[in-house]
């Protein structure tokens, strides 16, 4: 499944608390963009999971929607 997520990141900080969570969940393919504000995940985990995981970081999640 791909997903993707609108994400308020301010920082080099912030991107890497979110590779992390995602490293930790087993996400392997994923592209985080802090001038964009987007994460796009490729994954079998649920959309709900990724949704869950990016939000322990603290971050507001804009918005989010399953590309396919």
């Amino acid at each position: 499944m791909k997903y993707s997520f609108n994400v308020v990141m301010t920082c080099d900080g912030c991107k890497n608390a979110i590779d992390r969570v995602l490293n930790r969940l087993g996400v392997e393919e994923k592209t985080i963009s802090l001038e964009s504000q987007e994460v796009f995940v490729i994954t079998d985990k649920p959309y709900d999971a990724v949704l869950e995981t990016i939000k322990k970081t603290g971050k507001e999640v804009r918005s989010g929607k399953t590309i396919e």
